[in-house]
């Protein structure tokens, strides 16, 4: 159950084509929309998966997760955390890689992407990250921190 502060601390817009946008203000809003929106059809791209908290509850939830981390150290911590999981692909790769996770993907697409990044990643390009996931994927939920 969300108390009165988290509930202000996501933003929810849609746009022209339907899709929606959320901003998350706090890790734990972000987590919580992980925990709710994903469900047992959805394909889910996590971008900036870091040590596996995210990946895992979405991976509770949904058919499949791409969880896309260039980090070594913090890729093999998630894999670890998420051994449990059997629908996990991992992408040891940049982000930016669009090619590289666009293979991983089904033919039916992606349903849901989690951004991530913005504690290591300039906020401009966390936007622009945003908006080339958006354009390529054409998921129906896009969520990242504000």
């Amino acid at each position: 159950m969300r108390d009165e502060n988290e509930k202000e601390s996501c933003d929810c817009a849609v746009d022209a084509d339907g899709l929606k946008v959320y901003l998350c203000a706090r890790v734990s809003a972000y987590r919580e929309l992980a925990r709710g929106l994903a469900g047992p059809e959805d394909v889910v791209i996590e971008v900036g998966a870091a040590e596996g908290h995210t990946t895992g509850y979405l991976a509770r939830r949904a058919r499949r997760v791409i969880a896309v981390e260039k980090a070594a150290q913090c890729m093999q911590r998630a894999r670890e955390r998420c051994r449990a999981q059997d629908n996990i692909d991992w992408l040891e790769v940049d982000a930016h890689d669009l090619d590289a996770v666009r293979k991983a993907v089904p033919d039916g697409g992606v349903d849901l992407v989690f951004i991530d990044i913005g504690g290591s990643t300039r906020q401009w390009l966390a936007l622009k990250l945003a908006g080339m996931y958006r354009q390529m994927f054409r998921p129906r939920v896009l969520v990242r921190p504000a």
